[in-house]
């Protein structure tokens, strides 16, 4: 059963927009109300899950492993490879699904430096003596929880441009006569 939307949430009656909200018992899933509360289609969160693993393994593989002068050049494969996937995976939404792609990612790596902080610190030099020269408030593990959903964002909106880039190219090639 689908409740016409409110108009004070500028919705129309003809609007196709909204979310099932579940009732608590004992009412059936048939009384579920739909709300209007955004335009377009679902996003695949098992997707995002999945594409967001390289960061957990960028976040400990940074800490152990990849030194900071090659970083940079793993995050572009990372990027280009869950731009690939996003395309091939989905139909729209590419760059959301990109943006929350980079968002995870943040968290994955941040939580990673934040829980392994003196390992990091022990493998890259440079940012311990930055740390030690910068006048940021707090510990340096509040500095990489301030600064880690800002790289995310960034790195989320690049990932989303890729993404509709790639999804552009895929089905170019896909359609017929080109």
């Amino acid at each position: 059963m689908r409740s016409s939307p409110p108009a004070a949430l500028g919705a129309t009656v003809g609007d196709n927009i909204g979310y099932r909200l579940a009732v608590a018992p004992p009412h059936s899933a048939e009384h579920a109300v739909t709300v209007p509360i955004t335009r377009g289609g679902s996003v695949n969160w098992q997707l995002i899950l999945q594409l967001s693993l390289f960061g957990l393994a960028m976040g400990i593989a940074t800490v152990f492993v990849i030194p900071s002068s090659v970083e940079p050049w793993l995050w572009l494969v990372v990027l280009g490879i869950s731009a690939y996937f996003i395309a091939t995976r989905i139909s729209r939404r590419y760059f959301v699904h990109g943006l929350l792609v980079g968002m995870a990612n943040s968290v994955w790596v941040t939580a990673s430096h934040i829980l392994l902080f003196d390992s990091y610190v022990a493998h890259h030099p440079r940012y311990a003596a930055m740390m030690t020269t910068t006048p940021a408030p707090g510990s340096p593990r509040m500095v990489m929880a301030l600064i880690g959903p800002v790289i995310g964002v960034l790195s989320g909106l690049a990932l989303g441009v890729l993404a509709v880039v790639a999804g552009k190219l895929v089905h170019r090639r896909a359609a017929p006569g080109h």
